[in-house]
């Protein structure tokens, strides 16, 4: 799961509890180092308290992209955000939703914001 600070990311994030829980696998949290490290898991406090059963494994990387499809080479799911922009943009994916949609060894959630 690619994660990030912003508020929009809460429904990948509670995606991809609810996907780890339901089929008993850890849940692999993955972020560029560009991001205010260890944030992820205060981001993640509240599903970590619903999904006690879960376990939650934190990485870095460079860039979230080769990170993302490394880490898709042992996932069977990769879960990522859309943060949507409304009108048209918000139709659109992100460089990192569509290079994994089309390069991901594995299938590839992409959970916009309600």
């Amino acid at each position: 799961m690619g994660v990030d600070l912003s508020p929009e990311s809460d429904p990948a994030i509670g995606f991809g509890f609810e996907e780890a829980a339901a089929s008993g696998t850890p849940l692999v949290a993955a972020m560029a180092h560009d991001e205010q490290w260890p944030a992820p898991k205060t981001r993640m406090s509240g599903w970590l308290e619903k999904y006690p059963d879960v376990a939650v494994e934190l990485v870095a990387g460079e860039r979230p992209i080769p990170l993302l499809l490394e880490l898709g080479q042992r996932a069977g799911l990769l879960v990522v955000g859309s943060r949507g922009r409304g009108g048209f943009a918000g139709m659109l994916l992100g460089s990192t939703s569509q290079a994994l949609i089309y390069h991901a060894p594995c299938p590839v959630a992409v959970v916009r914001p309600a």
